[in-house]
């Protein structure tokens, strides 16, 4: 499943990522050389939408275990690396999930500002940040 694919430098990845684009991006960005099958890169896919659903959840005021939604992030950076990582969650996440998001990124210093992101001004979240200070 690993690909030898510049997407970094291929003009159609300067930009945001798109519906048509995300797929494409986001195998040519995988890096988990221990990858045997296709279900195992769409189960690495799919922590993208359990990011999602614990910060939905955190948001809308119901306890979460934080420690997992950072392990989710970590083994995002792992098989896709800090650059993908942070450009897979934005074009992933709702805006309203933008200040956890970079909070997170920035607790595990692999924030990098992307193109979905870069004409935003993003914050930390000062109360999550002392949440992931005391894990």
């Amino acid at each position: 499943m690993n690909m030898n694919v510049s997407a970094l430098d291929s003009p159609e990845f300067k930009d945001c990522l798109t519906q048509d684009n995300f797929l494409i991006y986001a195998i040519s960005q995988y890096q988990n050389v221990h990858c045997i099958s296709e279900q195992e890169f769409y189960s690495d896919i799919n922590l993208l939408s359990m990011v999602k659903g614990y910060i939905t959840k955190h948001l809308r005021g119901h306890e979460i275990n934080f420690r997992i939604l950072i392990n989710y992030i970590v083994v995002l950076n792992n098989v896709f690396g800090s650059h993908a990582t942070n450009r897979l969650l934005f074009f992933k996440c709702d805006p309203t999930h933008y200040n956890i998001i970079w909070t997170a990124l920035e607790y595990l210093s692999i924030s990098q500002l992307v193109p979905e992101v870069k004409h935003i001004n993003i914050e930390n979240d000062k109360e999550f940040m002392k949440i992931l200070e005391n894990l």
